[in-house]
């Protein structure tokens, strides 16, 4: 399930959609939201094995257990995760922030 909170002016211009096995979160084409209007994405699933974040956004997540984890972020943004896996791979490029908690090596 995925649930957008935010100012109700804001909201109409976030657009949520699946492509391929990707969940997207992103502002529509064209519009750029300043960092005052706050806009927060609630996503519950069962699993998960990758976390991409591009440009100036927060990501903040629970622990997942998996067989590889895939973490990348580029740009500003900061990420906060813990996966429990086998293997996990982790990129930054950019100014982020990215802190990763967890075990790797689990099998």
């Amino acid at each position: 399930a995925v649930e957008v909170k935010g100012e109700s002016n804001v909201l109409p211009y976030v657009e949520t959609f699946v492509s391929g096995n990707r969940l997207v979160v992103e502002f529509r084409n064209g519009y750029n939201i300043r960092e005052h209007f706050t806009v927060e994405v609630y996503i519950t699933t069962p699993g998960l094995s990758s976390i991409h974040l591009s440009g100036s956004g927060h990501l903040e997540s629970g622990t997942f257990v998996c067989e590889h984890a895939d973490i990348e972020l580029s740009g500003s943004g900061s990420i906060e995760c813990g996966f429990i896996a086998e293997s996990i791979e982790a990129a930054v490029s950019g100014s982020g922030i990215m802190s990763v908690g967890g075990q790797a090596g689990i099998g």
